[in-house]
């Protein structure tokens, strides 16, 4: 740990703990690694902006939190946006951001205030702990 802690070239990675999916490389890196771009593409296969069909794989990945206000490089900020789109988004007077708890939905709000949602062909599964069952902690509880 001492002699990696203060190398450059290395970067936090967070993966999920049983598929290995990586989630997040957060502040330590803008462009988005090979797996989690593979992760992005894949929640995706289009374009995530109203009516545009084109692939994510010939898209740009767009920061919705930009990179520059603080946003993080992980799954939960990404989307892929053509370049028409990704140039609208930051330019056009647009406002986009990713619906938190959708599984990656997009809300669009146009200059003139109408509000778009576009939904990914894909969730992402989110694993959670099974709930506590009263009755199982009830029979192991100590008297």
């Amino acid at each position: 740990r001492e002699l990696c802690g203060g190398a450059d070239g290395w970067m936090r990675v967070l993966t999920h703990p049983e598929t290995g999916m990586v989630l997040s490389v957060g502040r330590d890196q803008y462009r988005t690694p090979a797996a989690l771009r593979q992760l992005v593409e894949w929640r995706a296969a289009t374009c995530m902006a109203p009516g545009c069909g084109t692939p994510a794989r010939r898209c740009q990945i767009d920061h919705q939190l930009a990179w520059e206000h603080g946003g993080t490089t992980e799954l939960t900020n990404l989307g892929p946006l053509c370049v028409g789109h990704h140039t609208i988004k930051h330019h056009g007077g647009w406002c986009v951001r990713q619906i938190p708890d959708s599984g990656g939905a997009l809300e669009w709000k146009s200059p003139g205030g109408r509000r778009f949602v576009v939904r990914p062909e894909r969730k992402v599964p989110v694993f959670r702990p099974a709930p506590d069952d009263d009755r199982t902690s009830e029979a192991t509880a100590p008297f």
